[in-house]
C-alpha cells in the first residue's frame, strides 16, 4: 500500500464554506472491507464509496487504485477512481502501477503472455502494451524490456528507454540498465559496461569489463556516481587491474590495483598484491591517485567520523586520515564508530556461550557490560539488542531505552519500529517505547503520514484470514 501525504487544511482568506476539496476528501477516506469486498469510509466509519471492489488501496494525489473481479488476483481488473468513486482510469488492466510524474505502467495478457505499456493520468495510452516489463524512474523515463521466450534466463533480455512522451530514447539493445543516479545510469551490452545520461547518450562507452564495483551493481546507491571518478576494469583475467576514469572517459588513475572501492568523500580504498600469490594489502588514495595511507593493511573500511577500522597482523585498529593509530582493540568483531561508539564482540570471556557484544568509546573503554548476544548498528539513534532470545533497544551511552522483552523487533526507521510478542502478535512502537496499536494482529504495517495501520490476522486451525485498516484509536475499518 502507498504512503500518502497529509495536507494542511486551511481556509484561504478566512473564506470557510464548509465544502471540502478533493484532497481533503481523500485524506479522510480509508479503505473499508465488508466481507470480501472493499469500499471507502470516512473517519467516522461512514461508508462514502460502496464496498464493491475486490481490492482497494489508499488514496494518493486524489486517486486510489482499485480492482474488480476475483477471487484470484489473475482474474481481477485494475484501474483508478477519484474521491467520488468515479472511474478515472478504466478498470480493465491485469495490473497497474503507481503514478510517477503523471505516468504509470499497466499490464494486460495477450495470448497468455503479460505485456506492459504506459498510460497518463487521464488514462490515455502513451505506450501500447508491447513490452515484457516496464519500470518508470523518478525522472519520468521508463525502462522497458523484451525477453526471448520461453524465458529460461535473463541473458537474452534486451532493455531500452522511453521518454515521458512515449518516444524511444534508447532502442532495445542493452542487456542491463540500472537506475539513474545523478542523471546517469550504468548499462551493459555483450558483457561490457558503460554509462548513459538521461538523454540516452553514452557518456562512457560500454568497453569495460566492470564499472563502479565488482558485484552488486544491479541497483546503484546515491554515493555510486556522486564523486567525479569512477572505478573501472578493462578485462577479466588474473592479470587485469582496476583504475579510475572520469565522467568523460579519461583515465585519471592508472589501471594497477587488484581491488578498489568507490570514492567516498575524496578517498577510495585500494588493494594490491605484493607478489603473484601474496595476499592483497589495502590502503587509501585521493582523487589524484596519491597514496594517502600506504597499502599495508590486511583490511580497511571507509572512514566514518574521522576513523577507519583496519586490520594488521590479526589486530584490529582504528586509524585517522594521517595513518595515526588512534586505538587498538582486542576483539573478534568490531564495527566502525558511529555517534561516538563502536560495537565490539568477543567469545574469549565466555567461550562456552558464544560471542558476546558491548559498546566502546573512542578511548577503547567498554561503556556497558559485555553481555548481549548481539547489538545491531544504530538507526535513528537507537540500536536493537538481543539478550537471551529477547529484543530491546539501547542508546549510544548503553542505556536500555526500550525494555528487552520482545520476541522479535526491527530496527527503527523514521522514528518507528516493529515488534512482536511471544504469542506471535505484532505492534509498532515509537522511540519512547510506546505501543501504537495493541498486540492483536499477526502482521502490522504502519503508514505514518496517515497515522493508520494495515493489519493482517490468520488462524492456523481454521485457515481463515483477516485484513483491514485500524486507526490510532483502535477503530477497525472492516467487518466480516
Amino acid at each position: 500500500m502507498k504512503n500518502i501525504l497529509y495536507f494542511l487544511i486551511i481556509c484561504v482568506n478566512f473564506n470557510c464554506s464548509g465544502q471540502k476539496d478533493a484532497k481533503e476528501l481523500t485524506d479522510e477516506l480509508i479503505p473499508y472491507r465488508k466481507g470480501y469486498l472493499w469500499g471507502y469510509a470516512n473517519k467516522d466509519k461512514e461508508i462514502i464509496i460502496p464496498t464493491k471492489f475486490s481490492e482497494a488501496e489508499l488514496f494518493s494525489d486524489g486517486l486510489a487504485k482499485v480492482a474488480v473481479g476475483g477471487p484470484n488476483k489473475t482474474d481481477r481488473k485494475f484501474g483508478y477512481i477519484n474521491a467520488k468513486g468515479e472511474k478515472i482510469i478504466e478498470l480493465k488492466y491485469s495490473d497497474i502501477g503507481d503514478f510517477v510524474n503523471d505516468l504509470t505502467w499497466f499490464s494486460i495478457y495477450t495470448d497468455g503472455i503479460r505485456k506492459y505499456g504506459i498510460i497518463n493520468g487521464k488514462g490515455e495510452t502513451i505506450v501500447p502494451a508491447t513490452y515484457h516489463s516496464a519500470i518508470i524512474f523518478e525522472n519520468g523515463i521508463t525502462k522497458v524490456a523484451l525477453y526471448k521466450l520461453p524465458r529460461i534466463s535473463s541473458l537474452n533480455d534486451k532493455y531500452g528507454l522511453i521518454d515521458v512522451n512515449g518516444e524511444i530514447l534508447v532502442p532495445l539493445k542493452y542487456s542491463f540498465i540500472s537506475n539513474f543516479v545523478n542523471n546517469l545510469a550504468l548499462v551493459s551490452i555483450d558483457g561490457k559496461y558503460g554509462i548513459i545520461d538521461e538523454k540516452g547518450n553514452e557518456v562512457i562507452p560500454p568497453i569495460y569489463n566492470r564499472l563502479i564495483r565488482d558485484m552488486g551493481f544491479e541497483v546503484l546507491d546515491q554515493d555510486d556516481l556522486s564523486e567525479e571518478l569512477i572505478a573501472a576494469k578493462m578485462t577479466e583475467n588474473e592479470s587485469s587491474k582496476w583504475g579510475f576514469i572520469d565522467k568523460e572517459n579519461n583515465e585519471i588513475i592508472s589501471f594497477k590495483y587488484d581491488i578498489v572501492k568507490s570514492f567516498h568523500k575524496g578517498l577510495a580504498v585500494v588493494g594490491k598484491k605484493t607478489a603473484n600469490n601474496a595476499p592483497v594489502k589495502y590502503g587509501f588514495i585521493n582523487n589524484k591517485g596519491e597514496e594517502i595511507i600506504p597499502l599495508k593493511y590486511d583490511m580497511v573500511s571507509k572512514f566514518n567520523e574521522g576513523l577507519s577500522k583496519v586490520m594488521l597482523n590479526g589486530k584490529t585498529r582504528f586509524i585517522d586520515k594521517n595513518d595515526n593509530m588512534v586505538l587498538s582493540v582486542e576483539y573478534d568483531y568490531a564495527t566502525n564508530f558511529d555517534n561516538g561508539v563502536a560495537i565490539v564482540g568477543s567469545n574469549k570471556q565466555q567461550p562456552n556461550t558464544g560471542r558476546k557484544y558491548t559498546l566502546i568509546n573512542t578511548k577503547g573503554t567498554e561503556i556497558l557490560p559485555m553481555k548481549y548476544d548481539f547489538i545491531e548498528n544504530f538507526k535513528d539513534g537507537l540500536a536493537r539488542v538481543e539478550l537471551n532470545g529477547k529484543f530491546g533497544f539501547i542508546d549510544n551511552e548503553g542505556n536500555v531505552t526500550i525494555p528487552i522483552e520482545y520476541s522479535e523487533a526491527s530496527g527503527f526507521e523514521n522514528g518507528y519500529a516493529y515488534v512482536r510478542n511471544s504469542e506471535g502478535k505484532s505492534s509498532v512502537i515509537d522511540k519512547k517505547g510506546k505501543l501504537l496499536i495493541p498486540f492483536k494482529y499477526n502482521m502490522v504495517h504502519f503508514i505514518p503520514n496517515m497515522k493508520i495501520f494495515h493489519v493482517f490476522s490468520f488462524d492456523l486451525q481454521t485457515g481463515t484470514e483477516k485484513e483491514g485498516y485500524v486507526d490510532l484509536q483502535g477503530n477497525e475499518y472492516f467487518e466480516e
